[in-house]
């Protein structure tokens, strides 16, 4: 009788996905799920303290829709959730302008993801996020 293959997971590491493309979202959410991480999706709009309290994520992804006047310091994201305050933040933006990954590097974010992203850099910088928590 062949033996079964325990799945891996890493570590247990819980990430939330933000964002108001629900498909965006749920193509993420696969990808991570895919390469064992454990990853739920919340709407922006539906985003509150008790969703963050519940999950306890490690790893924030949140897909900004920002016009080019907006700062990374300004979404509601990093002032509205006292709980997310040590949690590291990945942003995933459409600009092809790199003053919005700088931006939020200075801001103190885990990253900065061009959309459409590729697979590799999403699990690259998922994974440097969250060995930085450890």
């Amino acid at each position: 009788m062949a033996a079964t293959k325990k799945r891996k997971t890493n570590n247990s590491k819980r990430i939330l996905i933000v964002g108001n493309d629900r498909t965006f979202n749920n193509v993420v959410k696969m990808r991570l799920e895919k390469n064992n991480y454990k990853a739920q999706v919340s709407l922006e709009t539906d985003l509150s303290n008790d969703v963050v309290n519940k999950m306890r994520p490690d790893l924030l992804l949140y897909d900004l829709s920002v016009d080019e006047n907006m700062h990374t310091s300004d979404l509601p994201i990093n002032s509205s959730f006292t709980s997310l305050e040590n949690v590291k933040i990945i942003y995933f933006g459409t600009k092809q302008d790199t003053q919005y990954r700088w931006q939020a590097i200075s801001d103190g974010s885990a990253g900065f993801i061009e959309k459409p992203y590729q697979a590799e850099e999403l699990l690259s910088q998922v994974s440097n996020a969250l060995l930085v928590n450890e």
